[in-house]
């Protein structure tokens, strides 16, 4: 048997069970190397990846603030500009500055920051101040002390106090109308 092996080329059988062998890659370079795999959809992961990160970087606050928090700021140049997105009666008509917090949420939350040296309406009814803003506005700018405040105008629907360059407003309100000294006579 052996001469015959020997002659067809044949190897013996192993006498022990062998261990089984990795797959052979069929991917083969022409010199017999393994092929690199192309790197290729790793470098679109890469740039797809740090693409969404400087979107999201540019409008991150505002997506998660929208869906997370729930809140919507806006800024604006004059009382013009706020009431082409949100019509609030009391702000005066040389309001600058504005700075609009509100609910993304169909609940009617708001709060707002303006500079004015106009007077409120005269609609406007000073009340004991028993609600604050349930909405806190992050700016540099001056906000008064909400609650040491013993009184606040009402305005509507809305809560004001005077700041150093205008008003601050809130929305919704405990206070009512009707919690107004009446005038003494």
């Amino acid at each position: 048997m052996r001469a015959l092996r020997s002659v067809v080329g044949m190897t013996p059988a192993p006498s022990s069970p062998s261990l089984p062998t990795a797959p052979r890659s069929r991917a083969r370079s022409v010199a017999g190397a393994p092929r690199i795999r192309s790197s290729r959809p790793l470098r679109l992961g890469v740039v797809a990846g740090l693409a969404l990160a400087v979107g999201l970087g540019a409008t991150g606050c505002t997506v998660v603030d929208e869906v997370l928090h729930g809140e919507r700021a806006g800024s604006y140049d004059d009382a013009a500009g706020l009431a082409e997105q949100r019509d609030i009666d009391w702000v005066p008509s040389d309001a600058s500055a504005i700075d609009l917090l509100e609910s993304s949420r169909a609940d009617g939350t708001a709060t707002v920051l303006l500079d004015s040296d106009e007077p409120l309406p005269a609609d406007c009814v000073v009340v004991p101040r028993r609600s604050g803003p349930t909405m806190t506005m992050t700016t540099e700018r001056e906000l008064p002390e909400t609650y040491k405040a013993d009184e606040v105008s009402l305005c509507g629907d809305w809560a004001v106090l005077p700041t150093g360059t205008g008003w601050y407003g809130w929305t919704p309100v405990t206070e009512k109308a009707s919690d107004a000294e009446a005038p003494a006579t």
